[in-house]
């Protein structure tokens, strides 16, 4: 046995003890029973085997990418109220993690194709000019916090394309005044000439409660949001209205009017702010077409730009809990974003949702271990 398999094989056997085995079944997988509810759960069932025309869980994770459109389509048409959707896709997302690295011999285990799908990256395929975008968030520049001495920042940002989205949640742990990078970038997204597309995201402070569970309402907010502008520019009519219009009467362009349609689309978002200076940082949300993007703007319609997102004294959006002490001054962050096209090589971000810092990783558990000597599998 060579140096390199001999670290895989001990990889493998060591991810095997530390997730107690193999789970075939996702109603079996750590997490699905914590699944708000039956919709969520029902979309990693039968209906979805039935969609990739698989027999089996082993051969719907083989089709992760076109399994994660259908989950989503399952959980919002099998939901009375608003899904969280990001929760049923990060528990497909592990449980395939875990089945398909170890099924053998129908699908051989590849450390590449592990670590592509554990940070939700393919191999791009080179395309014709303008047919492939970064959708990028550079820097957090900080006028003025929130807290009293440091926030503790979270940002989610989503985009919405028909019925596919791709989102990404992280905190970014204790920042003050100053300017940081949060490097989110959505590689080499594909998008039609004149096909809509929306960029939306939120940025919270939030000391408290568990990491896990806040960045998925977080995410799950940031999609709602993303989706709402979406829909709303599908069904209007964009020969007579731009589509920065359609977003602006929908959900509203400053910071105040988007936290706003944000508590009407989900209200249960608000759980998250009860202690401290918990509460909103900054959003935004932003659309326009293939088009737009690849002759970097035109007209009324931005595909870059810093939005300003100024805290304000009303006391249902940005009240503070009586008797904290935080800042004397309102909160003021400074987000800089932009859409470009791609030259279509490197990677390409795969449809669905990742967590990042205390999310996704801490969720696979046992699976950091099996990528890390991967790593080591490919030095040797």
């Amino acid at each position: 046995m060579s140096h390199g398999v001999h670290f895989l094989f001990i990889a493998v056997a060591l991810f095997v003890r530390a997730t107690g085995g193999v789970t075939s079944d996702p109603s079996q997988f750590q997490g699905y029973d914590s699944l708000p509810g039956s919709c969520e759960q029902s979309a990693l069932g039968e209906t979805l085997l039935n969609d990739l025309g698989c027999q089996d869980y082993t051969c719907g994770c083989e089709l992760f990418n076109e399994s994660i459109p259908d989950i989503s389509s399952i959980a919002s048409n099998g939901c009375a109220t608003s899904p969280n959707i990001p929760a049923a896709t990060s528990v497909w997302s592990a449980f395939c993690d875990q089945l398909v690295a170890t099924a053998t011999p129908t699908k051989a285990f590849s450390c590449t194709s592990f670590s592509r799908r554990l940070l939700n990256v393919a191999p791009a395929t080179p395309t014709g000019s303008c047919s492939g975008y970064n959708f990028i968030i550079s820097d957090i520049d900080i006028l003025e916090q929130r807290s009293q001495k440091q926030d503790t920042v979270y940002i989610s940002a989503c985009i919405a394309i028909d019925s596919e989205f791709y989102c990404f949640t992280k905190l970014y742990g204790n920042h003050s005044k100053g300017t940081f990078n949060s490097n989110i970038t959505f590689y080499n997204i594909p998008l039609g000439a004149s096909q809509p597309a929306v960029f939306a995201y939120l940025i919270i402070n939030d000391d408290h409660g568990n990491p896990l569970d806040i960045q998925y309402q977080l995410s799950n907010a940031t999609l709602k949001l993303a989706q709402t502008g979406i829909n709303s520019i599908l069904q209007s009519n964009t020969v007579t209205q731009t589509i920065e219009s359609i977003i602006e009467t929908i959900i509203g362009k400053t910071f105040r009017a988007i936290i706003g349609a944000v508590l009407d689309l989900v209200d249960t978002l608000v759980s998250l702010f009860t202690k401290g200076c918990d509460g909103w940082l900054a959003a935004g949300v932003h659309g326009f077409t293939g088009s737009d993007v690849c002759a970097g703007g035109t007209g009324n319609v931005s595909t870059s730009g810093v939005d300003d997102s100024a805290g304000a004294s009303d006391p249902t959006l940005f009240g503070f809990i009586p008797g904290v002490v935080c800042n004397s001054q309102e909160s003021e962050y400074a987000v800089t974003w932009r859409v470009e096209v791609s030259d279509g090589t490197g990677m390409k971000t795969l449809p669905g949702s990742v967590f990042s810092g205390a999310g996704r990783l801490r969720q696979l558990e046992g699976l950091w271990l099996l990528w890390v000597l991967c790593v080591i599998y490919h030095l040797s």
